[in-house]
């Protein structure tokens, strides 16, 4: 028995993040006027794709047959039955 429970609006969320972020994306690549500009956003975007993967896509919870395993954006903590 390993059944994994995530709230589905999560994947929304993370979505409408990830567009956001490559809407950014794209409109430093057409309007920055020199290359320590791009590389500076380039580097926040992979920064807000880190952040909006910790937040909304990581967390998760895990039903084992041993333990219950909660996935937070930090950390994972495993809960026996017992």
């Amino acid at each position: 028995m390993d059944e994994t429970f995530r709230p589905r609006s999560n994947f929304v969320w993370a979505g409408v993040s990830l567009v956001l972020i490559l809407l950014f994306a794209a409109n430093s690549y057409l309007v920055s006027t020199s290359a320590l500009q791009m590389t500076l956003e380039f580097i926040i975007c992979v920064a807000l794709a880190v952040v909006a993967y910790a937040l909304w896509i990581r967390p998760k919870l895990v039903l084992k047959e041993e333990f219950i395993q909660v996935v937070n954006p930090l950390r994972t903590e495993v809960i026996p039955y017992s």
